[in-house]
């Protein structure tokens, strides 16, 4: 239906204050200057960037912040669609 290449796509995720400041702290690791809080407008470089640095802290975070952090990267995918899953797999 949209023949958009996935690079030259942008798309804007909305990351609520609580969970913002949940991944930026120190003991989970994601840099605030891959992922901003509130809305903001990612391009495709950008959403992978931050897909990668929330797999990282998944996987170094404490238990019972794994579904947040993977609610948060979900987020990232869902907003490019399909192909963005199939790139990052």
């Amino acid at each position: 239906m949209f023949d958009q290449v996935l690079q030259d796509m942008r798309a804007t995720v909305f990351v609520e204050q609580g969970i913002y400041s949940t991944v930026t702290a120190s003991n989970v690791g994601v840099s605030s200057e891959v992922i901003f809080e509130g809305a903001h407008e990612y391009d495709f470089s950008a959403a992978v960037a931050a897909i990668h640095s929330l797999n990282k802290a998944a996987n170094n975070c404490p238990k019972y912040l794994t579904k947040r952090i993977n609610a948060l990267r979900n987020q990232f995918i869902f907003a490019f669609g399909p192909d963005m899953e199939r790139a990052i797999a």
